[in-house]
């Protein structure tokens, strides 16, 4: 969890209009976006005073928002593989599997339990990853350094390799000082790994996308230009202008992710604790809006019998667009499909604070017998054509949307 953060104020004035844009539209599987930007830290290992020790209440509240992997850090602890093995039989999650913060021995100690669990239980991790912020103040206590930490990712890639999963880049969280602002991801070399590594973490003034890319690009580097795991997005008590822009951000987030390019993402954290980054759940275990709206979100794109399918096009359209946004803000479309023919679009205009409603025309790739805009914070169907392909749709800020051509209405058990 990083230590400190960037801050650059920015600014959008005016109402801007758009023309028409791509017209042959990539669309991924709904479920296959799910399985990699519906992630989510915790600690299972009951550090950092979260909520963790209770095994079956996790198990309830990563089914609730639809988590489909956890990020966490194995450990040398009695019972706590079977605890990651129970949470994801009932839950059907993976793990990323991290080196935690500590001294050199304690890192190398986290990879021969990684290692171990890789061989014993293969399946249930599909990403593992270099040491945790191994610059912040706690592990250079213990004697940790950067240098040290870079080499031992060197053996957590053979280790990778070995077991044919991803490895991900070591991770950094402090050296954030003018000019640059920087951080250390420049100052360890470029060790190897399948996947850049990037905490994120908006300050005031920032949206996601902007954030998102600024560390993403940063994260990009070590790997030589390879995709980046956001390995941790989260934002901080009192960053934003209120805790209903911090869920609206988290929940738009992996779809800011997505559209930059990222391999996966996660949401630092389930679970309110010490780093005092804003939780899924508060510290009376109470679920936060964001919660609830992914909860609504994952149940409307799951699509178990399409995660497999490959990238499709179409001819789909984006006209009328009004929006104040602009570069890193502005109204953003995610083109998905499901596996019965479906087609979804998410849609949201990011903005900062304060900003007016935006709107946009979408024109699918033929009629179908339902469209409809679905409201992706509740399930409910705030408009429904019959045997049509076009719809405008008016985008209050940061407030995500699915417009959905179907032979049938969107039906979803809450």
């Amino acid at each position: 969890m990083r230590q400190q953060q960037f801050i650059v104020t920015l600014c959008a004035v005016g109402i801007l209009l758009f023309a028409s844009t791509a017209s042959a539209a990539t669309l991924i599987n709904s479920q296959a976006f799910l399985d990699r930007f519906f992630g989510v830290n915790t600690h299972l290992n009951n550090c950092c005073n979260g909520q963790y020790e209770n095994t079956a209440r996790v198990i309830s509240e990563v089914k609730y928002i639809g988590a489909t992997h956890l990020r966490d850090g194995p450990i040398p602890m009695g019972g706590l593989l079977e605890r990651y093995k129970t949470i994801a039989s009932a839950t059907g999650v993976r793990f990323h599997a991290v080196i935690e913060m500590g001294s050199p021995k304690r890192q190398r100690d986290c990879l021969a339990v990684i290692d171990s669990w890789l061989k014993t239980t293969p399946g249930l991790i599909s990403v593992i990853e270099g040491g945790n912020e191994q610059d912040t103040p706690y592990p250079k206590s213990q004697g940790a350094t950067l240098n040290d930490t870079a080499t031992l990712q060197y053996q957590v890639y053979n280790i990778g390799q070995a077991a044919k999963v991803k490895v991900a880049q070591l991770s950094v969280g402090a050296g954030w000082m003018p000019p640059l602002w920087e951080g250390n991801y420049k100052n360890f070399g470029k060790p190897p790994a399948d996947y850049g590594n990037a905490h994120v973490y908006p300050g005031k003034g920032q949206t996601p996308t902007f954030a998102l890319k600024y560390v993403g690009n940063l994260a990009a580097w070590s790997v030589n230009g390879k995709p980046v795991d956001v390995s941790e997005f989260g934002i901080f008590a009192g960053q934003q202008t209120s805790a209903a822009l911090t869920s609206a951000y988290i929940h738009t987030a992996p779809f800011s992710s997505y559209l930059l390019g990222h391999a996966y993402f996660s949401v630092y954290a389930l679970h309110d604790d010490s780093t005092n980054v804003v939780g899924f759940y508060d510290a009376r275990g109470l679920p936060r809006a964001h919660a609830h709206y992914w909860h609504v979100t994952s149940r409307l794109l799951a699509d178990p019998a399409g995660r497999n399918l490959t990238y499709r096009t179409a001819n789909i359209t984006f006209t009328d667009m009004r929006t104040v946004g602009k570069g890193s803000t502005g109204i953003r479309n995610v083109p998905m499909f499901k596996s019965d023919g479906s087609v979804w679009i998410a849609v949201y205009d990011e903005e900062l604070a304060g900003a007016a409603n935006g709107a946009e025309t979408i024109t699918l790739d033929k009629t179908y017998p339902f469209l409809q805009v679905i409201d992706g914070r509740t399930g409910a169907a705030v408009m429904t054509l019959t045997n049509a392909r076009k719809v405008s749709v008016i985008l209050p800020p940061n407030h995500l949307f699915f417009v959905v051509g179907a032979s049938k209405k969107v039906a979803i058990q809450l």
